[in-house]
């Protein structure tokens, strides 16, 4: 599925990032809930201490949770990538040549469409390639 050798530049996060990270992010759902004051905050808040816990105690506990968090990360953007950049183009570059078509421009400037080539032919035949720049 995935060839980990294409992503060996990419490195795993450390255990302790890892679960100070999800510790954070637990914290924060346990905050929102409080604010709008649903109880649920509290199993938010427990799970949040739970795995600062092991954080800070035991961090080679979130070994296996850290890798395989990774390789999910690896595979959404293995997936993602392609959809995301297909919108995109999508949503501008395909516009944009239609809009072009519609004013009849585009990136040349030949009108005629029949031609065999696009290319255009110079006047300026004094041009060297010395000073380019």
């Amino acid at each position: 599925m995935l060839d980990t050798d294409t992503h060996s530049k990419i490195k795993i996060g450390s255990n302790r990032n890892f679960g100070l990270i999800f510790s954070l992010f637990f914290l924060f759902l346990s905050s929102f809930f409080w604010w709008f004051e649903n109880t649920i905050y509290l199993v938010f808040f427990m799970i949040s201490l739970f795995i600062a816990s092991i954080t800070l105690l035991f961090p080679n506990l979130l070994r296996l949770p850290n890798i395989l968090w990774y390789k999910l990360s690896l595979l959404l953007g293995f997936i993602m990538s392609p959809i995301i950049m297909g919108i995109i183009f999508f949503l501008t570059v395909v516009p944009t040549g239609l809009f072009l078509r519609v004013l009849s421009r585009g990136p040349f400037k030949n009108k005629n469409l029949r031609k065999k080539t696009f290319w255009l032919k110079k006047n300026d035949n004094n041009f060297t390639m010395k000073n380019q720049f």
